[in-house]
């Protein structure tokens, strides 16, 4: 079965996230094996600096990136691709047997590291969201991209 997992750095803390993650979640898996894996995010505060921070949550995230996995990295000054675009790459990817893996950053981002490994740089907007926004925003670009492959009238041109 084809396989996607988000690395994500903190959980979901507001009700009407988790809400919104648990739907996506039950919707998606009608077409892929998919899982979200939170690992612990840094405190941001004075005694670190924001170096300090990205490296030992970069960390965490390469102690949890698989090389059997098309490693794809949530970045501000990644591709941005629009609906149909982001189907393709998804539906190219998959078909290739490709199990894919989407890395999301706590609110300081990714660390250099983290980029580096990673494949691909995906930017979902030029605007900012918090990061629990942008699982919500990646889950359901995700569905609507299963329905665009699937040619349902779920995405409308």
């Amino acid at each position: 079965m084809l396989q996607i997992k988000i690395l994500t750095i903190g959980k979901t803390r507001e009700l009407f996230f988790q809400e919104a993650e648990k739907v996506f979640l039950t919707r998606l898996k009608k077409f892929v094996q998919i899982e979200i894996r939170y690992l612990i995010g840094e405190k941001i505060s004075p005694s670190k600096t924001s170096t300090q921070i990205l490296q030992q949550e970069g960390e965490r995230i390469l102690r949890e990136l698989n090389e059997q996995f098309f490693n794809i990295a949530l970045d501000v000054k990644g591709k941005e691709l629009d609906s149909n675009e982001f189907a393709e790459f998804l539906g190219k990817n998959l078909n290739q047997g490709r199990k894919i893996c989407f890395v999301l950053g706590g609110p300081l981002g990714l660390s250099p590291e983290v980029l580096k490994k990673c494949e691909f740089s995906l930017s979902l907007s030029k605007l900012t969201f918090t990061h629990e926004l942008a699982r919500i925003v990646l889950l359901e670009q995700i569905y609507r991209g299963f329905q665009i492959l699937g040619g349902t009238k779920y995405h409308k041109d």
